[in-house]
C-alpha cells in the first residue's frame, strides 16, 4: 500500500489538495511501518499501542486518543484499554458494553464516525451519548477478519476545528491497516506468555528436563538440567540450546557411562521408559539418577522429540544405605539382647531344677533326684545348642524330631512351678491324652512356652491380681494340635496384638521385646497359626495351632 501511495503522489495530474491528502496517508503508513519495527525489536504491547495513539494524535492534531479492545481473546493480558491525554486516566469505555447489536452495527458500517453523526443511528444512540459526555469527537471500529476487535476514539482538534470527511476516510484507512497488526501482536503476546509460562513450569520442577529432536540435537532444557550440564561443561552459558549439542555431547561416555545406548533404546519405545539407578560422575563425585525417556510428537505430527527427565536420587540412595548400616548395627543389639533374654530363661530352668534336686535330696528321694538331674542335663544340652547357634542368630536353625507336645509342656511346667516368679500363681492344665507324637524342635517349643509363660506371669503381676491364674490346654482338633495359654493379667490392646512378634516391640516399661521376636521365628519355623484373644485388663489367651 505504501508503494502504491508513493506512485499516486508522484502523479502530476493530482490537485494540490489530493496530493496533500495522499502525503498525509504516506506519513501515517510510514509511522505504522515504524511501529512494526519497534514491536519486532521490543515486543511490548502497551508501549506499541501508546505509540500508535501518539501517531493518531499527531496525524489528526488532537490532544487525546484511546483504543478499547472488546473481543480480543487475551486471557494473559488483563487490561483492554489504552489511552493518552485526558483519556489516559479517564476510561469512558467502562460505562459501555459492545454487545451483539453494536457489533452488527459496526460490521455493517465499517468507517469512522463523528459522534454527532453516530447519534442518528438508534442502535448506537446510547454509545454516542456516553462518548459525547466523555468529550469524544470521533470513533472508528477496529475490524479484522469480520470480527470487531474494539473501537478507537479521538478528542476534538487542538484548533477546535471539526474533522473533515477526508480526515474521517483517512482515519478509517489507517484503522483498517493497523487492526491486523493489533490482532497479531496480541496473538504473539499470548504465544510468548504461554511459552514463558511453559518455561516457568519446567524451571519450577526439581527434575532435570532435556528435549532432543529426531537428529538427537538438544533443543530445550530447564534450569535444573542446565546445572547438570554446566557441571560437566563449565564454559557453557544459559543459552545452551544455541550450541546445538548432540546427545552424545550432553551424555559423554566419560561421565555418563552406558547412558547413551540405554537412552537411545528407550526412546524407540512408544511408552515412557524408566531407567533406574543410572550413575554419573561430576567433579569427582557420583550422582545417581532415575531417568525417564519419552517420545513427544509435535502438534503437526511430523516430528518426534525425545524428552529425557533426570530425577536425582543420590541423597535418597545414600540415606537408604545409611539406614541399612543402622539396621545392621541394630541387629547386633537385637542379637545381644535376645541372647541375654534366652540365657536368663535357661538359667531360670536350671535354678528351678537345682531347687527341686535339693528338696529331693533332703527328703532322701534318690529316684526323684536322679530324674531331676537328667532333666537338668537336658536343659544344659539345650543351652549348649543355643549358644552354638549364635553365629547364625537371624536364621534360628530348626532341628525337628518326633516328640510329644504333652511331655514338653509338663517338663517346662514342672520346673517353673518352683520358680519364685510362679510360686504365688495357680497354674492349671487340661491336656488331651490322645495327643500323638509330632515333628517338632523340642528346644524351640520349650523356648516358646517359656517366653509366653514368663510374659503371662509379668502381666499378672502388673495387674496386681489377688489370685493369679494361668491355664494351659492341649487338644486335638481337625488334624491339628491346639496349644493355648491363658492368663488373667493386664490384657493386650487391640492395636498391639498384630505387633507382638515384631522386632523391638514390647508393652513392658523396661522390656525390649526380643523374646517375642524369637517366638515369632519359632512360630514361622513350625508353620504355626497364632490367634490372640485378649481384653484390656481382662487377660489374654494365646492359641497356637500346630499342624500334624
Amino acid at each position: 500500500m505504501l508503494h502504491e501511495l508513493e506512485n499516486i503522489v508522484s502523479d502530476k495530474e493530482l490537485t494540490e489538495e489530493e496530493r496533500f491528502e495522499h502525503q498525509k496517508k504516506l506519513l501515517a503508513l510510514d509511522a505504522l511501518s515504524k511501529l512494526v519495527g519497534q514491536f519486532s525489536a521490543k515486543p511490548d504491547i502497551e508501549n506499541v499501542l501508546d505509540s500508535l495513539l501518539f501517531t493518531f494524535s499527531g496525524q489528526f492534531a488532537v490532544t487525546s486518543a484511546f483504543i478499547y479492545l472488546s473481543n480480543v481473546n487475551n486471557l494473559l493480558m488483563p487490561e483492554n484499554y489504552f489511552g493518552i491525554g485526558r483519556y489516559k486516566s479517564k476510561d469512558v469505555t467502562k460505562y459501555i458494553s459492545i454487545d451483539d447489536v453494536l457489533t452488527e452495527f459496526f460490521l455493517k458500517h465499517n468507517k469512522a464516525f463523528k459522534i454527532s453523526d453516530l447519534k442518528s443511528f438508534k442502535e448506537a444512540e446510547n454509545l454516542a451519548t456516553i462518548f459525547e459526555m466523555g468529550e469524544i469527537a470521533v470513533v472508528v471500529p477496529l475490524i479484522h477478519n469480520n470480527n470487531l476487535l474494539g473501537i478507537a476514539g479521538l478528542s476534538q482538534k487542538i484548533n477546535e476545528r471539526e474533522i473533515t470527511e477526508s480526515e474521517l476516510r483517512m482515519l478509517a484507512t489507517i484503522s483498517q491497516s493497523v487492526t491486523p497488526f493489533i490482532s497479531n501482536i496480541f496473538l504473539f503476546s499470548e504465544l510468548s506468555n504461554l511459552n514463558n509460562w511453559y518455561h516457568d513450569i519446567l524451571n519450577s520442577v526439581d527434575q532435570s528436563v532435556m528435549v532432543f529432536d529426531e537428529q538427537l540435537t538438544l533443543r530445550k532444557v530447564n534450569n535444573s538440567a542446565l546445572d547438570i550440564i554446566t557441571c560437566l561443561k563449565p564454559d557453557v552459558n544459559a543459552d545452551i540450546a544455541e550450541f546445538k549439542f548432540r546427545m552424545d555431547e550432553v551424555f559423554p561416555e566419560s561421565h555418563f557411562k552406558g547412558w547413551l545406548k540405554k537412552i537411545k533404546i528407550a526412546s524407540s519405545s512408544s511408552d515412557s521408559v524408566m531407567l533406574e539407578n543410572m550413575v554419573a560422575k561430576c567433579n569427582d563425585e557420583e550422582l545417581i539418577f532415575k531417568v525417564v525417556v519419552s517420545s513427544l510428537t509435535n502438534g503437526l505430527g511430523n516430528r518426534n522429540d525425545i524428552v529425557v527427565t533426570l530425577i536425582d536420587i543420590t541423597n535418597q540412595v545414600l540415606s537408604e544405605h545409611h539406614l541399612f548400616e543402622l539396621e545392621k548395627f541394630a541387629d547386633k543389639g537385637v542379637m545381644a539382647s535376645s541372647i541375654s533374654h534366652e540365657l536368663n530363661n535357661f538359667l531360670a530352668l536350671l535354678s528351678a531344677g537345682v531347687e527341686i534336686a535339693e528338696m529331693n535330696i533332703k527328703k532322701d528321694k534318690i529316684d526323684k533326684t536322679s530324674e531331676t538331674l537328667v532333666k537338668l542335663k537336658e536343659h544344659v544340652h539345650s543351652m549348649t545348642r543355643f549358644t552354638a547357634g549364635l553365629m547364625d542368630f537371624t536364621r534360628l536353625n530348626t532341628k525337628k524330631e518326633m516328640v510329644n507336645l504333652k511331655i514338653i509342656v509338663e517338663d517346662v511346667l514342672s520346673f517353673l512351678n518352683v520358680h519364685r516368679k510362679f510360686k504365688n500363681l495357680n497354674i492349671a492344665t487340661s491336656i488331651d491324652d490322645n495327643i500323638p507324637d509330632m515333628l517338632l524342635d523340642k528346644d524351640q517349643i520349650s523356648q516358646l512356652l517359656l517366653n509366653v509363660l514368663n510374659n503371662a506371669a509379668d502381666a499378672i503381676k502388673e495387674a496386681k491380681r489377688e489370685t493369679g491364674e494361668i491355664v494351659v490346654k492341649i487338644i486335638l482338633e481337625n488334624k491339628k494340635v491346639i496349644l493355648s495359654i491363658a492368663d488373667n493379667g493386664t490384657g493386650i490392646d487391640p492395636e498391639v496384638k498384630d505387633k507382638l512378634f515384631e522386632a523391638q516391640f514390647t508393652t513392658k516399661k523396661d522390656g525390649h521385646g526380643y523374646g517375642l521376636v524369637t517366638c515369632g521365628k519359632i512360630i514361622k519355623n513350625h508353620d504355626i497359626i497364632t490367634e490372640i484373644d485378649s481384653i484390656p485388663n481382662g487377660g489374654t489367651n494365646f492359641k497356637f495351632s500346630i499342624p500334624l
